[in-house]
């Protein structure tokens, strides 16, 4: 055997890391399934129901996730963004759950991935080009300017992964963090944005 070539020439089904392999690659040597009597593991490209993916380490999570994307980057209608890797330290998730006791600790994850996604959105909707609009960046740009107590200006686009990080950094105590999560303003950022 030949030990200079890539392990992608050996494997059966290409490139074992779904992260790095190319794209046209992962999807010519996707295995696929007939039918829809298999259930997830044949799940299409294009089924973009939402859904939680499961697996060890190696099995083929990414793959998936990526195929999604890009069947979702090329339909006009849909806006997908790149898959993020800056997730949050371990250091910011310690910090965040010694903030609270185990019995609302799931609770104040969910309102903290629920902020974080709120202004991941608002700084895509202002400076991703397919996505401006010329009347509603104003409106935004008011939203900001009106709740910035929660908000803030955003010169980029920002992952949710940055914001968790942000929000958590920012916030040094339990009151300071839940004053932020629970502030009764972002009902009214929700529905002006008709999420």
């Amino acid at each position: 055997m030949n030990k200079s070539k890539g392990t992608e020439e050996f494997a059966p089904f290409g490139n074992p890391d779904g992260s790095r392999a190319g794209i046209a690659e992962i999807s010519s040597k996707f295995v696929t399934f007939g039918g829809g009597a298999w259930g997830g593991l044949a799940t299409r490209n294009d089924d973009l129901t939402a859904r939680v993916i499961v697996g060890r380490k190696g099995s083929g999570k990414t793959v998936y996730l990526r195929r999604f994307q890009a069947f979702a980057s090329n339909q006009s209608d849909l806006y997908a963004d790149d898959i993020q890797q800056d997730l949050p330290t371990t250091e910011e998730i310690i910090k965040f759950c010694q903030f609270f006791k185990e019995k609302i600790l799931t609770e104040k994850w969910m309102l903290l991935w629920r902020r974080a996604l709120l202004r991941s959105l608002i700084s895509h909707l202002m400076h991703v080009p397919r996505l401006i609009e010329k009347g509603k960046y104003r409106k935004l740009e008011s939203i900001i300017g009106k709740y910035g107590s929660i908000l803030r200006e955003f010169t980029a686009a920002v992952s949710v992964y940055s914001q968790v990080n942000e929000i958590i950094y920012n916030h040094h105590t339990e009151n300071q963090i839940t004053q932020f999560l629970e502030d009764p303003h972002w009902h009214e950022v929700e529905s002006m944005l008709q999420i």
